[in-house]
């Protein structure tokens, strides 16, 4: 008897200890993640941001090689014939030449010429007198332009000057040449006092011109700036006292109607960029 109740004492040990057991947690259920389809994929068109239209960035004849600073998708445009307002949205979207034509707004920086001599070409003193910019306006034919100093040396003097440094029949210079205003009348000048300019065509870059400068192959060219910071630039690079400045023409510019327009640091239209 006593056995069978030690048994029984034991059998419900068991079934309160089974009881108290803690319940198994089950697995969080996995859901299945669908697989894309390769070709679905290549069919979806990927996002991208349009291009900004191409603007077409005419430079009147009278500024050709003028470099300019633009920001934008612009077609610049060097044209071979004046360019009159009517060619504004049809040839052109935007154009640029000197101020005072009809029809056209006047920028509030005008383009300035400069001449740069090599400090060691023969006689650089006598051409540097012999500039005329105040000469420049009859012989360019623009009431505009403004003289940035004034007549040089009078040509008696300049021809005295020559004969006793030896030269009274004249020299040969080397001019680098790009096309820029007032080159052929600068040519013309030099040489009514029978100096010869010998042309050395250069590209429009300014990292060459300034080579052939610096390495002795062209005594004397012709280089612009808009701004202050342009004609520090230049000085910065050969020096102020190997840069001459001539004179300034106003710049003038016409634009599509629909075009929004802002103003460079050139002064020079061009489309607002949005950001």
């Amino acid at each position: 008897m006593r056995l069978l109740t030690h048994f029984f004492l034991m059998g419900m040990m068991i079934v309160v200890l089974c009881a108290c057991e803690g319940q198994a947690t089950p697995f969080p259920a996995q859901i299945a993640t669908a697989t894309p389809d390769s070709a679905s994929i290549a069919q979806t068109p990927i996002p991208s941001t349009p291009e900004a239209p191409l603007i077409r960035y005419a430079i009147d004849p009278s500024l050709a090689n003028i470099p300019i600073q633009l920001e934008g998708n612009y077609q610049i445009i060097n044209a071979t014939a004046p360019i009159f307002a009517s060619d504004v949205g049809v040839a052109y979207d935007i154009a640029i030449g000197f101020a005072g034509a009809e029809g056209w707004q006047a920028s509030p920086i005008p383009v300035s010429i400069g001449l740069l001599l090599h400090p060691t070409a023969d006689f650089s003193d006598i051409l540097w007198r012999a500039t005329d910019p105040p000469a420049f306006i009859e012989q360019l034919g623009i009431n505009e332009i403004t003289p940035l100093h004034d007549s040089t040396t009078p040509m008696s003097i300049l021809r005295t000057d020559m004969a006793n440094l030896g030269k009274p029949d004249g020299f040969t210079v080397n001019m680098g040449i790009i096309g820029i205003i007032g080159e052929d009348v600068l040519r013309r000048q030099l040489g009514a006092l029978f100096i010869e300019t010998q042309t050395v065509n250069l590209s429009t870059s300014t990292e060459e011109r300034l080579t052939a400068w610096q390495s002795g192959e062209i005594d004397l060219m012709l280089v612009s700036w808009f701004t202050d910071a342009e004609k520090a630039e230049w000085v910065a690079l050969v020096g102020e006292a190997n840069l001459l400045p001539l004179f300034s023409v106003p710049i003038g510019y016409i634009t599509r109607p629909d075009l929004a327009i802002s103003l460079s640091a050139q002064g020079l239209p061009q489309v607002i960029v949005e950001s």
